[in-house]
Formats: structure tokens, C-alpha cells, sequence
């Protein structure tokens, strides 16, 4: 096992370079496509909980370890669930 080649490297970085073009081209489409009075979001797959992704990211944005349904008029102490977005907000 030697070193790659200046040929392998230029492989590694097209192919690196031609997927990250190809996943861009449906948010491309998406932002040129909004019509005047919408804003696209950014969301192409799973958009309907897209929001509320971006909720629980922004309450470990404020410091939260557990999550708070803020959707509700009822007083409630957070839980330990959906920690993955959580922990993401802390980042």
C-alpha cells in the first residue's frame, strides 16, 4: 500500500466534487423555482416535520438538554427525547 498518485488524488476530487454538484441541483431548483411570494425553506425530503427539526434545534441553541413541547398551553418539564436535533443545536 503506497502512496496515491497525483492521477488518484484528481479521481478522489472529481468524483468528491461531481456528488456535491449533484446533490445541490434540487436546492438549485428549489430556490429558483419559488414563486414571488414564497420562500423555499430548504427542505427537500421529510418537509413536513422541517420546522419542527428546526424547533428542537433551537432550544438546544438556548442552552436546553431537554426537549419542551412548545406547541401546547400546558406547563411541562422537558423530557430526554429527540436529542439528536437537540445535541445539533449545541454545536
Amino acid at each position: 500500500m503506497g502512496r496515491a498518485t497525483w492521477q488518484e488524488w484528481a479521481r478522489a476530487v472529481a468524483v468528491a466534487v461531481l456528488t456535491v454538484a449533484l446533490s445541490s441541483i434540487p436546492y438549485a431548483v428549489g430556490y429558483l423555482a419559488q414563486p414571488p411570494d414564497r420562500i423555499f425553506a430548504g427542505a427537500v425530503y421529510d418537509w413536513e416535520d422541517y420546522y419542527s427539526h428546526l424547533a428542537k434545534m433551537q432550544q438546544g441553541v438556548q442552552g436546553a438538554w431537554r426537549y419542551r413541547i412548545l406547541f401546547t398551553p400546558e406547563d411541562h418539564s422537558g423530557i430526554y427525547i429527540n436529542t439528536f436535533y437537540i445535541a445539533l443545536g449545541h454545536l
